[in-house]
């Protein structure tokens, strides 16, 4: 009987990771599971330091690695900058164009974590020809924390946020955060909290 070829399920997956939190990682092992490959683009690359972007590309890629493994013929790691797209189409087409130069196979799905990021990747492949599939997937159920709502936590000295991250990143992300977007000052008794810890 003769064999016929089936096309690979390429996923994608775009996400700030500032820091990967637990619905971040619920999402990336979803994909795994349905895909034969994963391309994770650790969004706004050249960002680092900053309230919104604390961790550096580097580090996320660690923590990246750390709980998925390094890159394999299945997961692939590939940081992408933000280019200020003044369309929807203009940051997809970036997104595109990142992943062909780097010389991955182009996605034929998408898994998106809220319905905001789900709406830039309902188009067709430029490179494909090909509609995406979007995958809505709702990353904080169950009461996850937010990204935002982790580095809120961070700053305050609360240590709420180490529940919604994945084990294995806890001291990471202690180690390497900055210490300068830490309060000084402990929220709930006003002293000073000498060590910078989170």
């Amino acid at each position: 009987m003769k064999k016929t070829n089936t096309p690979l399920k390429v996923a994608l997956l775009v996400m700030r990771l500032q820091p990967q939190h637990t619905g971040h990682t619920n999402i990336i092992f979803k994909a795994m599971m349905e895909n034969d490959i994963v391309i994770i683009m650790p969004g706004s690359s050249q960002e680092k330091r900053t309230k919104r972007n604390p961790l550096s590309t580097p580090e996320k890629l660690n923590n990246l690695k750390q709980t998925f493994g390094e890159e394999s013929s299945k997961l692939k790691y590939l940081p992408i900058r933000d280019i200020g797209a003044s369309t929807d189409e203009e940051w997809t087409n970036h997104v595109f164009e990142t992943i062909e130069k780097a010389g991955l196979p182009q996605p034929t799905r998408y898994y998106a974590g809220d319905a905001v990021n789900a709406k830039f990747y309902d188009v067709v492949n430029p490179y494909t020809g090909i509609q995406m599939e979007v995958i809505q997937v709702n990353r904080l159920q169950s009461g996850i924390m937010s990204g935002s709502d982790i580095r809120d936590a961070i700053y305050n000295n609360c240590d709420s946020w180490k529940e919604h991250v994945p084990a294995c990143l806890v001291d990471m992300i202690i180690e390497v955060y900055p210490k300068e977007l830490i309060n000084p000052y402990n929220r709930n008794s006003g002293t000073s909290v000498s060590d910078g810890s989170i």
